[in-house]
């Protein structure tokens, strides 16, 4: 989770593909509620499938 006060920065998508490229063999899940729109687009951005 990325504190309120620094989000909006891309540390976010630094944590993900950092995750993405760590466990490249791995298969990946996240879960999130819809509501959480912030992360609804950092997964689509990513390419992540509903």
């Amino acid at each position: 989770m990325v504190g309120e006060q620094h989000r909006n920065a891309g540390i976010g998508q630094l944590l993900m593909g950092d995750v993405e490229t760590t466990e490249r063999d791995t298969k990946l899940f996240t879960s999130t509620n819809l509501s959480n729109q912030v992360m609804q687009r950092l997964l689509a951005r990513r390419d992540w499938v509903s």
